[in-house]
């Protein structure tokens, strides 16, 4: 297996998508894209000192962070692509950028081959903080074993290649384990608006392989409707009653209602039966069934996405029971 470093830069050789450009102002990015040269757009922007932040150096680093994990969540290929880098040193490597890039000799600081290297030490990390370092470094340690699968992978061949199943079947297993890191990153994507770059250093990465192997597990179509029990005040209850409802974390439910009735006083009965706008024969994917690669496959757990946006239906009581039902249904996106 290949470990030297890894350079990257120019669009039309390998890896030339980890180039990382991003748009701020739009009558700028307007203008630079009809510049014929990425040296024409080098000497535009010095032209235009003065669009540029006073505290810029101060935040450069935390915003590409940003903006490489905004990249790598919403275009699958990708994420495929970086993780199929597996231990290699990450170089952005150019003589025109001695901050982001090496500078063509390696005297350069290559932020960005940093930034995108970034990943899973933060479950370390945080395990540390809640003084738990046994269990974060067997969680770990469950990750790094499962890393050279992936990295001999060539993404570059194909659009739909494939996180290989040691890898995702890990993630699932991990993420259903009852842990510090389950409670910390379930809370982080349900409570925290807007993380911060130390939380997207350490929660991000996972998140991301969990999204990813989550697509590549099961679709929904042959699981119409799951259940999730909850106990809920009248006035959290209340909240799941408005036009639209999202589940900003992955939200774990069941595909067998006797079972999701035994927690709480609040049945979600979610539908997913929704066809998808271009495929007739399927229906919008929201997650997969994960009940044989969890850690109590009894529960029967069909694990929704995060950002996972439902419209509600309708309120009923189940006098017998004396059960709250919430019945949703799996929003159909908008086609313009």
């Amino acid at each position: 297996m290949e470990e030297g470093p890894l350079y990257f830069y120019y669009r039309n050789q390998p890896f030339g998508e980890f180039t990382q450009k991003f748009i701020s102002d739009e009558t700028h990015f307007q203008n630079v894209l009809h510049l014929r040269k990425p040296i024409e757009a080098l000497f535009y922007s010095r032209k235009h000192r003065s669009a540029v932040r006073s505290d810029w150096a101060q935040v450069k680093d935390g915003i590409m962070l940003k903006a490489c994990m905004a990249k790598f969540e919403q275009h699958f290929r990708l994420q495929e692509l970086l993780l199929s880098t597996g231990n290699r040193q990450l170089v952005e490597h150019t003589t025109k950028d001695s901050y982001w890039a090496d500078g063509g000799d390696g005297s350069g600081r290559n932020q960005l081959g940093i930034t995108l290297m970034q990943a899973a030490d933060g479950i370390i990390r945080e395990g540390k903080r809640l003084n738990k370092p046994i269990e974060a470094e067997w969680l770990s340690s469950q990750l790094i074993a499962v890393k050279p699968f992936g990295a001999n992978l060539d993404a570059r061949q194909s659009a739909h290649i494939r996180i290989p199943s040691e890898i995702s079947q890990t993630c699932v297993y991990l993420y259903t384990k009852e842990s510090f890191w389950y409670t910390l990153f379930n809370y982080t994507l349900r409570e925290v608006i807007v993380p911060t770059c130390e939380q997207l250093k350490t929660f991000g990465p996972f998140s991301w392989l969990l999204y990813c192997s989550l697509c590549q597990i099961k679709t929904t179509k042959d699981i119409l409707t799951v259940y999730r029990g909850l106990n809920l005040t009248d006035e959290q209850r209340q909240e799941f009653m408005e036009d639209h409802v999202v589940f900003f974390a992955f939200t774990s439910t069941s595909t067998n209602r006797v079972k999701a009735e035994a927690f709480g006083n609040t049945l979600l009965i979610i539908d997913l039966n929704v066809q998808h706008p271009y495929y007739p024969d399927q229906n919008i994917w929201c997650g997969s069934d994960i009940a044989a690669l969890s850690v109590f496959p009894g529960e029967e757990e069909f694990l929704l996405k995060n950002k996972c946006v439902l419209d509600f239906v309708k309120y009923e009581f189940e006098t017998e029971k004396s059960k709250h039902i919430l019945y949703l249904r799996h929003i159909k996106p908008k086609i313009n």
